[in-house]
């Protein structure tokens, strides 16, 4: 077992070497060789008195290395280190004692755990203190019992009584210690016990009151800090009472713990336990005089309501002629009581401060702190006091004396000075501020932003002061110390904006705008656009807004700002001749003048378009987000709308007011789904699908003909949603005189824009549209006459354009009151496309526009009668002759009189004009019939020539129109 032991040795040795030699220190310790060293006692095991002398000695040798190791590294180690090294060599010994203990080995055993025991609390380890005080105890315990037995036996000695004491002693300090590790600062209950058990030793022990009443004290700060007043008076008295106790607590430790106890009244309540405070401190002044004692003191009358100036001035004059005065106490006095508003006071008491420190090194604390009183005062910036203290503290600065922390928080006192005069519009006393600062900063010109910002407010300040020029020079300065400042750019922005020169404050708002973006920023650039407003610079001010507009991370200020464009623009284009002149002035202006001026509203015109499309933007993102972010945005949206809506009224060309209907569409759509909204929403897309097909019937690319089509279509069905929605809404309505109704005329509209674009898409739909309109009770013989009309433009669609043509004619012929006019226009119409199929002289090919001649016919002579337009008849009647004389030329001969007694029977409901065309044509038919005779009986060859020379003369009796 000795050899185990003695190799653990020979390892704590060689450890004990390697710190010794290495200057071993905390921070750079072997976590390894530590662990080592302070598990030696537990590896010893638990006795070491059966091991022989020479080994026992060895091991505590080792230990006493380990101790005054410990002793010796204490400034360099940390206190955790140094406490574990002692408890390890206490421990140590502690193991090597003989089964017999001698005086000597129990002394030194009580001494190492003592003091390990209070290196242990020091640095919170109880764990490790609570045994280093067991052992102390128990070694303590077993020391008494050594002397009182030799003294029992006859070996008196005179050194009993003090023997006696050193045991008393040490079991006193064992109390105090285990009090002080079993501190609560919620229940001192334990700790108050033991120094109970401890306070009768202090009889024999007077000299030891005194540390009795330094931990009571410490007990005490420890629940003061924690604010637990009540627990920490009652230690503090308890602590001044044990100090009374003691020869060796002199006047000082007693006036601490007073100040402490006065300091603890004050803080717990002011107002009850005033008194109770102000009688502590005085005694304590009273005990010992202190300059904190008399600090404390000045706090404690300046919290009595409606303190006596002369009780405070006394006070303070016996503070300022303390001998011991330290100069921050001072410098804390006055400050304190400028909190008070005793500003008069402190402002004498800082006179004589700086007189009293004068001459010495820190005296310039009292001027900085006389500054700040004078500041505090609301000195004006012109006293001569002020500058005084403020010069010399310049001087101060340049001779190095003063740090430069100091200067610059007496620069910033001077600067907050200047910021609370420009805030108040009191630019001159500001500038003034200013110039004093000035003085705290090199004279050389370089890379400095405090300088720069210096510079910068002095220039705001001569700007508003109208000193340009000195602004200007200012701000030259600036930008050699700062020159990317987005407060700078704003500056110069403002300053060439008050010269008149626009150009330049436009360049510096670019500069300004490209600057890094952050809140400062657009704060700044909305200032600019305020400010270019109020100075009337239209053009200026639209440039810092749609600067704002681009660079505002801020959806709703982005709107405002569009609001404000829009409104100037909508202001510029009123106001512009070309809307808002007279006729008499409109006729003065040249043709030049009056293109340029419409070029002019175009222009202003789309740059308000682009406002209103980007403000539809943002509205719909917002409408993308939870609820509680639409508020107010309806509002927006229909002011918005209600702009789109009157421009596109008052704008001139169709792609921008198309435009500007689709955008009053959109910003509708975000609008309350109420009956007047949904109605201008189904107008606006009614015009835009107008204007979109008048685009693309004047669209010279085929590609964008084709989209204005499909748009025409899509615009068309989207208004065919809403007038759905619309009936829908108006059945539902809680208005009961609202019914649903249906916009026929615009339903038509719609109707007929669609199939416009279908045709010109050359879309097999349009005849399917067709079949659907035909039995839409609202579509009337017009509407079929106006799709006729389209139809007829392609000739794919001649079928359909006649087949639309016999609807109207049908819905003419069923309508009550029939427009004989119309009617005719609409027979004549299809019989002409009818007559159009095949050559002239080809008789099959008409065959269709003699069923129509016959209906027509029959129509006069059954219905319209003599309603009948006189010249519709002698168009029927021309037409007809006229297809007769053609098709005898082509050698039908039996289909031309079929065709010329047609048109003859027609002369006999002619009334007018009968006796004009009747002689005429009855000749002609006569003619006709006799050659067509001659044609049927045998002939010469000459007769045949005869005849054919009179087919080509035909021409001559082809009838012509009146």
């Amino acid at each position: 077992m000795e050899g185990d032991t003695l190799g653990i040795l020979l390892q704590l040795q060689a450890a004990l070497k390697t710190m010794f030699e290495e200057e071993f220190r905390a921070k750079d310790c072997s976590e390894t060789m530590l662990n080592l060293v302070s598990s030696a006692p537990t590896c010893f095991g638990e006795k070491l008195g059966s091991h022989s002398n020479n080994l026992c000695e060895q091991i505590e040798e080792c230990a006493a290395d380990i101790w005054n190791y410990a002793v010796a590294k204490k400034a360099c180690i940390s206190a955790q280190v140094n406490a574990t090294l002692r408890y390890v060599a206490s421990a140590i010994v502690y193991k090597c004692k003989s089964a017999k203990d001698d005086e000597c080995s129990l002394r030194k055993q009580i001494m190492m755990s003592l003091k390990t025991a209070r290196a242990c609390l020091d640095c919170g380890n109880n764990g490790l203190a609570r045994n280093a005080i067991d052992v102390a105890v128990e070694c303590n315990d077993n020391l008494r019992l050594l002397w009182t037995m030799d003294q029992g036996f006859g070996e008196r000695s005179s050194e009993f009584p003090e023997k006696m004491t050193e045991v008393e002693r040490n079991q006193l300090k064992a109390f105090l210690y285990r009090a002080e590790l079993l501190f609560d600062p919620k229940d001192g209950t334990q700790s108050f016990n033991l120094l109970e058990r401890a306070r009768p030793m202090l009889t024999a022990l007077p000299d030891e009151a005194a540390t009795v009443a330094v931990l009571c004290q410490k007990f005490g700060v420890n629940c003061y800090q924690k604010q637990m007043f009540d627990e920490s008076v009652t230690w503090l008295k308890l602590s001044y009472e044990l100090g009374k106790l003691s020869n060796a607590a002199n006047c000082k430790t007693q006036a601490s713990t007073l100040r402490v106890l006065a300091k603890v009244y004050l803080d717990w309540d002011s107002q009850n336990y005033w008194q109770k405070a102000f009688n502590a401190v005085g005694l304590a002044n009273t005990e010992h005089s202190h300059p904190l004692g008399l600090h404390l003191k000045l706090q404690i009358l300046l919290t009595k309501g409606n303190p006596e100036n002369d009780e405070i001035k006394q006070t303070l004059d016996e503070l300022l002629s303390h001998p011991d005065l330290p100069l921050d106490v001072a410098i804390a006095s006055l400050s304190m009581i400028c909190k008070y508003n005793k500003n008069e006071i402190a402002i004498v008491a800082a006179n004589k401060l700086a007189e009293k420190f004068q001459g010495q090194s820190d005296v310039w604390k009292a001027r900085i702190a006389e500054i700040e009183i004078h500041l505090q005062s609301q000195a004006s910036v012109g006293d001569a006091r002020l500058q005084t203290l403020i010069q010399a503290i310049v001087k101060d600065q340049k001779s190095g004396v003063i740090p430069e922390e100091m200067t610059a928080a007496v620069r910033l006192m001077l600067w907050n000075q200047a910021a609370a005069a420009f805030e108040s519009d009191r630019h001159s006393e500001a500038l003034m501020w200013y110039d004093l600062c000035s003085q705290f900063f090199p004279s050389r010109v370089g890379k400095d932003s405090n300088l720069a910002k210096l510079h910068r407010n002095k220039g705001a300040c001569c700007i508003n002061l109208n000193q340009l020029d000195l602004a200007q020079e200012e701000l030259a300065m600036a930008a050699q110390c700062e020159p990317d400042s987005s407060y700078l750019y704003f500056l110069q922005y403002k300053l060439n904006l008050l010269k008149g020169r626009d150009e330049a404050a436009v360049e510096a708002l670019k500069r300004l705008v490209d600057c890094e973006q952050s809140s400062d920023t657009v704060g700044l650039i909305c200032l600019a656009a305020n400010l270019a407003y109020k100075e009337s610079r239209t053009s200026v001010a639209v440039e810092a807004l749609e600067s704002l507009a681009a660079c505002s991370a801020d959806d709703r200020q982005v709107l405002t700002t569009l609001r404000w464009l829009t409104r100037m623009k909508f202001t510029s284009v009123v106001a512009l001749p070309s809307t808002s002149e007279s006729e008499a002035g409109a006729e003065a202006r040249t043709e030049e003048e009056k293109q340029q001026q419409t070029a002019a509203v175009l222009k202003e015109m789309r740059f308000i378009i682009g406002y209103i499309r980007t403000a539809f933007e943002k509205l719909a993102k917002f409408y993308g987000q939870p609820p509680a972010e639409h508020v107010g945005l309806e509002d927006e949206a229909t002011w918005f709308m209600k702009i789109a809506w009157n421009m596109a009224l008052k704008c001139d060309t169709s792609e921008e007011t198309c435009e500007l209907f689709v955008l009053c569409n959109k910003l509708a759509n975000l609008c309350p789904k109420n009956i007047a909204n949904v109605t201008r929403q189904k107008r606006c897309l009614l015009m835009a699908a107008a204007l979109s097909l008048q685009l693309a019937k004047s669209a010279k690319d085929d590609t964008v003909q084709k989209q204005y089509l499909q748009d025409t279509i899509l615009y068309v069905q989207q208004s065919q949603t809403l007038c759905s929605y619309a009936e829908d809404l108006a059945l539902h309505s809680f208005d009961g005189s609202i019914g649903p109704t249906k916009d026929a005329t615009s339903l038509i509209l719609l109707l007929l824009y669609e199939f416009e674009a279908r045709v010109r898409l050359n879309d097999g739909e349009a005849e399917k549209l067709f079949e659907r309109a035909m039995f839409l009770p609202y579509m009337e013989a017009k509407s079929f006459e106006l799709m006729a009309a389209i139809a007829r433009q392609s000739r794919c669609y001649v079928s359909l354009s006649m087949k639309a043509l016999r609807v109207a004619i049908k819905k003419h012929r069923s309508s009550e009151k029939i427009d004989h006019a119309k009617c005719s226009g609409a027979i004549r119409s299809l019989i002409e496309l009818s007559l159009q199929t095949g050559s002239s002289t080809d008789a099959l090919s008409k065959k269709d526009a003699w069923s129509y001649f016959m209906d027509a016919m029959e129509f006069i002579d059954t219905v319209a009668k003599t309603n009948y337009p006189e010249m519709e008849i002698v168009w029927l009647m021309t037409k007809a002759w006229n297809c007769g004389i053609h098709l005898y030329s082509g050698g039908h001969y039996q289909d031309a009189l079929r065709w010329c007694e047609l048109g003859i029977s027609f002369i006999k409901r002619l009334t007018l004009f009968k006796s004009s065309y009747e002689n005429q044509m009855m000749t002609a038919y006569g003619e006709i019939l006799a050659k067509i005779d001659a044609h049927k009986s045998p002939h010469t060859q000459n007769d045949i020539s005869t005849l054919l020379k009179t087919k080509d003369d035909m021409s001559t009796m082809i009838c012509q129109l009146p």
